[in-house]
Order: structure tokens, then C-alpha cells, then sequence
């Protein structure tokens, strides 16, 4: 069982009606059992003269819990506002009108989710006044919690926004609420928005945030632990709060442990260590590229060569087909000329110094199903499970096909 939570409120003199549209879950959020009785019934839903149940909003998720009637237990699955009034989800619905119930809310889900409320207006406070970013939405759960922005934010920027928000943690900021009218909303420079009301509930973090809200919070930014973050998208990030916070970076350290001990060197030294890792590894990739080429340069200096007719067939199989360096290799060809060059990954090249015989090629490639592209007098593709021989004994064949149209 967590410690109660608490909440500071400052009620100014508000007419009647206003004062009755203060939700109890607002003044009194450390109330998890009271008593109420069934006002209204619809199928599954149940309405109740009064309730301390949060219905889902704002980001926030909804409470959950039961209701009880004598010995009858009924679970809470969801709870939602409708037309201003709250209505209550049962797994199982056996109440009817008049029944006196006792309700009783799940105080560990809750207190998260208080948690995680207040926790998201310290970052998005800090994210504004020091970075000018803006929050667009907020998902609030027990566990992992998470805030859409309206730029992109990198992890330097996040790293600082937690430092300074941890820091407002620890300094016991207090956190309380304004009931206001709708005179009232010029004197406040909040953030947020929030449609036309009978009431507006402002809460306020110290003199360093004040924002429009209708969720449940706590009485001091100590209250919130810690904040962690999770994970970090374009213009999302993930957070948790409290206990989750605190395991979530226990977890990380070990990790850091585990990753040096793997790398070699000492935790506090690991970003340094791949850094020279990744650095090795450019190095060492552009000495196999270079070999690669060399070793693809030689094998072109042993071009196999065959006459067909006028034309000079040249073909090998190297380590891998690299264009550049192959056209770098065989230079500028002879009209008469066509080079035909493969790889153990079914690649090819296909090159000639006439474009006409290569198009004549690229349709005859077609119907033994080969695939690729290139413009011009270059072919380049896949020929998968087709044999080489038989790709070799088609290109002479138009070869000397090509050769009779002439002489025709």
C-alpha cells in the first residue's frame, strides 16, 4: 500500500453552482473508499449519486476498481465522462437504481498515474521555458508514460530537461490548485487549452509553470521520486516516475556493467570505446573495399574471349560485380565489342560498344526471365538459377544473329 496522496487546493469565493462543478477527485485525491448509491443504469455502465472515480481524460487514463453492494463484488473496468457526468464500466452488472454501493478505487494505479500527471507538466515546463518546445499531447499510464512534441528533440537536449526537471524534484517545489472563472484566466500566463466551463482548475508548480488541467496531482514535485526517460522517438519520447524510474535506471546500470565487460574496458568508458570501435571498423571496410577492387581488377585481366563472327565476346566471373571498377577496367569499347561479367551472388554486368546489340540483348535476357536494368550500352541484373553457359550461348547467338541482318 502507497502513502496517501495529498493535493493543496486555494478555493476563492465562487458562486454556488460553480463550486459544486469542483470534481471531488480534484479536492480530495486521497480518497479511495466512499460510499454512494446507483442514480442511473445503462446496460453495463452505472451512474452514481457521487464519485471519487477519475473518468478517463486529458491524457490520463481512467481509475479502475470496484464497487461493492453486501457481499456482491463488482469490478471497475473503465470509467468515462458523459454529457458532464461520470459513468462507471462494470465487468459484470447485477446493481439496479437506488442500490447503496460502496465504491473503492485501485490506490496503487492511481497514485502512478498522479504520479506520471504531475511528472509530465515539470517536463513540459522545462521543455517550454527553456526550449521554447511545445507540448501536443500526453499519454498517461501507470507504468510508461509518454509526451508528443512539436519539434524533433535529440537525447543532449532531453539529457539537460531531465537534469534541470530531477533538480525541481528534489527542491520540494509545491504543487496546488486555483478554481478560477473565466474573468479570472487573463491574470495567468498558463500553458494549455481548454474549452468554455463553468469553472477552470489551475495548477500551478511553484511560480515556475501554471497550466489548465482536469487530472489528479500531487502535493509536491518530491512526491513525484524521479523521472527517467525509456525511449526516444522523432518528436516522442517515453518516461516513467517513481519506483519504475528508479528500476528502470538500476537496469540500465547493470547493462552499462554487462556492455563493458563484453567491450573490454570500464563502464564509465564504454560511448569512448565504441567510438573507436566504429572508427576501426571505417578504416577496416575501406581496406576490404580497396582489396576487393584489386582483387576484381585482377580478375578481369584474365577475360575470357571468344570471336563470333566480326564481334569479340569477353567474359569472366569475379569475386563481386563493382561497376566503376569494372568500366574503370575494361576502358572504352569497340562497337564490336561486348563484355559480359558475373559474381558467385548471381550478378551481372552486361556491356557493349553498341547500343543496339545491348537492347537486342536486353530482350532476348527478357525471355529467359532475366531481371535488371541500365540505360544505354549497360545491363545490369540478376540471373538467379539460370546457368552462365546458357547466358554465354544466347548473347553469341544474337551476336550472330546480328552479324547475318547485315550481311542480308
Amino acid at each position: 500500500m502507497t502513502n496517501d496522496i495529498k493535493h493543496t487546493h486555494d478555493q476563492p469565493n465562487l458562486p454556488k453552482e460553480a463550486v459544486r462543478d469542483i470534481m471531488s477527485f480534484w479536492k480530495e485525491p486521497n480518497i479511495y473508499t466512499f460510499d454512494s448509491k446507483v442514480k442511473e443504469i445503462d446496460n453495463q455502465w452505472v451512474r452514481l449519486s457521487k464519485t471519487h472515480f477519475y473518468p478517463e481524460g486529458g491524457g490520463q487514463l481512467f481509475d479502475t476498481g470496484i464497487l461493492q453492494s453486501g457481499d456482491h463484488q463488482f469490478n471497475v473496468i473503465e470509467v468515462q465522462s458523459r454529457g458532464g457526468e461520470i459513468w462507471h464500466k462494470l465487468g459484470k452488472n447485477e446493481l439496479s437504481e437506488g442500490t447503496v454501493v460502496t465504491g473503492t478505487i485501485n490506490q496503487d494505479r492511481r497514485d502512478k498515474l498522479t504520479r506520471s500527471h504531475s511528472g509530465q507538466h515539470l517536463l513540459s515546463a522545462v521543455l517550454w521555458e527553456d526550449y521554447e518546445i511545445d507540448t501536443i499531447s500526453a499519454s498517461l499510464a501507470p507504468e510508461i508514460s509518454n509526451i508528443e512534441l512539436d519539434k524533433k528533440i535529440g537525447i543532449d537536449l532531453l539529457e539537460s530537461t531531465l537534469e534541470v526537471t530531477n533538480q525541481m524534484v528534489l527542491d520540494d517545489l509545491p504543487i496546488y490548485s486555483k478554481y478560477l472563472q473565466e474573468m479570472d484566466l487573463k491574470k495567468f500566463n498558463f500553458r494549455g487549452k481548454i474549452g468554455k466551463q463553468s469553472i477552470y482548475r489551475l495548477v500551478q508548480i511553484g511560480e515556475y509553470d501554471f497550466n489548465l488541467c482536469g487530472g489528479t496531482h500531487l502535493q509536491s514535485t518530491i512526491d513525484i521520486g524521479f523521472l527517467a526517460v525509456s525511449k526516444i522517438e522523432s518528436k516522442k519520447f517515453y518516461f516513467m516516475t517513481g519506483a519504475e524510474s528508479v528500476k528502470r535506471i538500476n537496469q540500465s546500470i547493470f547493462d552499462q556493467y554487462r556492455i563493458a565487460r563484453i567491450l573490454g574496458t570500464k563502464h564509465h568508458e564504454i560511448v569512448k570505446r565504441v567510438d573507436d570501435l566504429l572508427t576501426q571498423k571505417i578504416r577496416r571496410e575501406k581496406i576490404i573495399s580497396k582489396s576487393m577492387q584489386q582483387v576484381v581488377e585482377l580478375q578481369l585481366i584474365g577475360l575470357g574471349f571468344a570471336e563470333v563472327g566480326e564481334f569479340k565476346l569477353k567474359f569472366a566471373q569475379v569475386f563481386k560485380v563493382d561497376t566503376p571498377v569494372i568500366l574503370n577496367t575494361i576502358g572504352e569499347l569497340a562497337s564490336n565489342e561486348v563484355v559480359f561479367v558475373y559474381d558467385d551472388d548471381t550478378m551481372f554486368f552486361l556491356y557493349g560498344g553498341d547500343s543496339s546489340i545491348i537492347n537486342n540483348l536486353k530482350t532476348q535476357f527478357a525471355t529467359l526471365g532475366l531481371k535488371g536494368g541500365g540505360k544505354g550500352s549497360l545491363m545490369i541484373g540478376k540471373f538467379g538459377q539460370i546457368k552462365t553457359t546458357k547466358i554465354l550461348d544466347m548473347i553469341k547467338s544474337v551476336l550472330v544473329n546480328n552479324q547475318r541482318s547485315k550481311v542480308g
